[in-house]
């Protein structure tokens, strides 16, 4: 009855161990990663946003503001 119960026991921390490693830990890093965005932002739409900004002052810059003098 012991030899059973101690492998119970075991196979219990192993399904366990299981569990914490590919289950949890990628969802609490998953967890970390998409609060990371909300916090600080969608780093493509940003860019996005500035390259837009750029485009438009191209595009509405008197003739020669970009030239080198």
């Amino acid at each position: 009855m012991h030899i059973i119960l101690k492998s119970l026991r075991y196979a219990l921390w192993l399904l366990f161990c299981f569990f914490r490693h590919v289950v949890f830990l990628p969802a609490a890093f998953g967890g970390v990663l998409l609060l990371a965005r909300l916090v600080l932002g969608h780093p493509v739409s940003d860019l996005n946003d500035l390259l837009q900004k750029e485009a438009t002052a191209w595009r509405t810059a008197p003739p020669g503001h970009y030239m080198w003098e």
